[in-house]
């Protein structure tokens, strides 16, 4: 149950297995620009064509996988300047095998730490992003995101020709709580209050923490009937709970909403839910009030 998200898009990780054939790859492409390299002879310089590899198994295959590239590059390099017959002395040969090598390290573990710096920031986004949309201590959807899924379930109801169903529901005396037992304890019974309804709820309806003490909920393709009886198991639930705060009179009101057709906006429909609900704490706290337009 919840609202539903849109599908992320993160980076593809490249399992044990993947990286381990991926490596084979690159060094076998590797080895054959090296041949490439010593057919065409040292006039023709190929060090820009080594970096493809490195660069692709730094991005995608992380930093172990660069390394190896890095290295197989330079002794692709090496063997092919030696075996052509290089007009160099070894020595120069060797000491610029091994500035190529610093050059395709440096780059492939740049790429690599770029690629992993990326993802982690890609991560941190959509926590934050999450963290915005969530309410902290109950973990249900806060306003923000619960109206998105309002517009979302409505313009669906609409093409589809289905009735809305919402409900709005207010903790009674709830400052009573706070007052006798304390503010902790009074957060502890909007967490039970969370628990409660996601037990009553089914896995399509949507329940949100508007603020406060006060909840609502999207109940999807119901009935009048069947929103009653949920309200109802939900008044019972919050009973169970006040027993064991006898000093506060807690209890539940609750306010639900059907409308044969979806209604233009998130905004009417919480509205017309918040007024049955104070139609229910008119008439006496502790009710549901179930009105059907």
């Amino acid at each position: 149950m919840g609202t539903s998200k849109e599908p992320s898009q993160k980076p593809e990780q490249v399992g044990p297995l993947g990286k381990l054939l991926g490596s084979s790859v690159a060094v076998a492409a590797i080895f054959v620009i090296g041949w490439i390299d010593y057919i065409s002879g040292p006039e023709i310089g190929f060090s820009l064509f080594y970096l493809v590899p490195v660069l692709l198994s730094g991005y995608w295959l992380g930093r172990r996988s660069a390394v190896v590239s890095a290295l197989a590059s330079s002794a692709a390099w090496f063997c092919a300047e030696i075996a052509a017959n290089s007009r160099f002395s070894t020595e120069v040969v060797a000491w610029n095998g091994f500035t190529r090598s610093m050059i395709f390290l440096t780059i492939g573990v740049m790429t690599a730490v770029l690629r992993r710096d990326r993802r982690r920031l890609q991560e941190l986004l959509e926590q934050a992003n999450e963290s915005a949309r969530t309410d902290p201590l109950t973990g249900l959807p806060n306003l923000r995101a619960f109206q998105e899924s309002i517009d979302k379930a409505l313009a669906r109801a609409r093409r589809g020709g289905q009735a809305v169903c919402m409900a709005y529901l207010d903790l009674d005396n709830f400052k009573k709580v706070n007052d006798h037992y304390g503010h902790t304890v009074g957060n502890e019974v909007l967490v039970r209050v969370s628990t409660v309804m996601r037990s009553v709820l089914r896995e399509t309806d949507m329940p949100a923490r508007i603020g406060g003490d006060e909840f609502s909920i999207l109940l999807w393709n119901v009935t009048e009937e069947q929103g009653t009886r949920i309200a109802g198991r939900l008044i019972e639930g919050i009973a169970g709970v006040a027993k064991e705060y006898p000093l506060s009179g807690l209890g539940l009101s609750i306010g639900v909403m059907l409308f044969d057709q979806a209604p233009e906006s998130a905004e009417r429909l919480l509205q017309e839910a918040d007024a049955a609900m104070y139609q229910a704490k008119a008439a006496g706290k502790g009710r549901a009030v179930v009105l059907h337009v």
